[in-house]
Parts: structure tokens; sequence; C-alpha cells
């Protein structure tokens, strides 16, 4: 008996779907994996990218729209996206088969090696990078990536890394270079690392500024400065927590409401949909 062979494109299909499909995964401190999919049109508003991210459409259609113009994206195309910003994004299923798309988020402890790896990457960048490029050549990406889902299993976390930092070499030769852009860090991005590290805890202004080691008014200050407050960055982060595990987990929304520490969830929805444009029950898979 004779088996079909697999192309790129279908094993990388396959091989998500068997590893990432209901869980998405943290490589340590280097990256996190997700398998986003949905089986009917989902129009999300303002999802935030905290990380630099590589995304492969691997089924199915993506539209993005920075500064409100429109981009198509199908599984010819690959997509490098700048961290620190927030894009309105479309995702469109095929005929008969499920929207499927695989993100990398790639994590400061990772660039940071990259970067003392090949210095020639370390300029810095004296202008904001552009949200999104698209990228020349997807096959070496493809490969890279099918390599990393073989190897989740039963490897350890070094051939991970050699592996995520070959993805991010060819991602910046291929053009994109947004990838190592970053903002200065400023209060608020400090406040998300540690709101982000437990989203559900009820965390309050005065135990931050403790960490922190700053007054509580001098951080309510600060942050009224940059045009936010604290709880609307907890909420924010609590939202964007949920929206990751809505796309990569088989939870229900109750559960997930928990999770971001939202004790009744008909105000997880109602906040969810407020924000996102959408009610929770969209996203989940």
């Amino acid at each position: 008996m004779t088996f079909p062979e697999f192309t790129p494109l279908q094993a990388l299909i396959r091989h998500a779907q068997t590893r990432l499909q209901g869980r998405p995964i943290a490589l340590g401190q280097d990256a996190d994996l997700l398998l986003i999919t949905c089986r009917r049109l989902q129009h999300i508003q303002r999802v935030p990218t905290h990380d630099p991210a590589l995304i492969l459409v691997l089924q199915g259609t993506k539209l993005l729209y920075p500064e409100g113009e429109q981009t198509l994206y199908t599984p010819q195309h690959a997509i490098a996206m700048r961290a620190g910003c927030a894009l309105d994004i479309t995702n469109l299923p095929p005929a008969g088969a499920p929207y499927l798309a695989l993100a990398v988020a790639f994590k400061p402890a990772l660039l940071e090696r990259f970067q003392r790896a090949y210095p020639e990457w370390s300029a810095p960048q004296s202008a904001p990078a552009p949200l999104l490029q698209r990228l020349h050549q997807r096959q070496p990406l493809e490969r890279i990536a099918l390599s990393l889902l073989e190897q989740l299993e039963g490897s350890g976390s070094l051939l991970h890394t050699h592996l995520l930092l070959e993805l991010l070499l060819h991602s910046l030769l291929q053009g994109g270079s947004n990838l190592l852009w970053h903002a200065e860090p400023d209060l608020g991005s400090r406040l998300r690392h540690w709101l982000s590290s437990d989203p559900a805890r009820e965390w309050r202004a005065d135990d931050l500024a403790e960490q922190l080691q700053i007054d509580p008014s001098t951080l309510r200050r600060h942050l009224r400065r940059q045009g936010t407050s604290f709880r609307q960055l907890l909420e924010d982060v609590r939202l964007s927590h949920g929206l990751s595990l809505l796309q990569g987990q088989h939870l229900p929304v109750g559960e997930v409401s928990q999770r971001c520490g939202y004790a009744s969830p008909s105000r997880f929805a109602a906040r969810f949909r407020q924000r996102f444009g959408l009610p929770p029950s969209q996203i989940h898979p």
C-alpha cells in the first residue's frame, strides 16, 4: 500500500493541528506558539501585539488594516508584525474548512540573544518600523516552522532556541526587520509585564508600585501622562489574555472569564465585546 506524500504546507497544517490544537505552547522565555482557528468569519477590533510575531496563514484569508488600509494575506504569504501596535483583523475561512494560521510571538529574551549572536542586526532604529511587512519567500519559513513543531515533544529547549533563532534570521533576511524594532520601555509596558504574569490575580496599584519601588501617587501620575490608568491597563491585559485563550484553547467562556480575573462571565462577555467588537462566542473555535 502506498500513501500520498504531503506537501510542505499540508505537513505544516497536520502538525500544527496535532501539536497546537486547543493549547498554545510557551517555549520557555523564548517564544509563544499559537494556532489561530475559526469556522466562520471573524472581524476583531484593535488586536494588540505586545511582542513581535511571525504569522503564517495556513488555510483561508487574513485581512489586516494598518492605518486604515486593507491588506490581504493567503497561504502564499508570511507576515512580520511589529510589537507595540493594535490592528483590526478579519479571519475568513475557506468553504467547508476552518481558517488556520500559525503565530510565533518572539519574546524579549530571544531577541536579545539573537542580537548578541548577530550584532550586525543590532543597530538602533531611529524611527518606528512599519507595522507589517510581507516576507518575500515563505518556503524556508515553512520548513523551519515544521521542524519546530516536530521537535516540540521530547526535545530540549536548546534545540527549540536554535530553530527559533533560525526562523527569526530567515524572517529578517526576507525583509522582516520590523521584528527587531521596539520602543523604549515606559512605565506602562513595565506594568503590563507584571500584570501579564498572572491576569486573574486581584492586582492593586499599590502592589505594583512597591514592586517598582516608586510611590503609588507617582505611578498614577505617570500613567495619566501616558493617557491611561492602572484600571485600564489591567483590563486591557485581561481581555487580551482572554482573546488568546479563546483563539487557541477549547475552553468554555465561563472558564476563560475566571482565568482572566472576572467573577461574572456576563461582565467578561460585555467588556470583551466592547473591546474587540464581537462576543467571545464568535471567537471560540
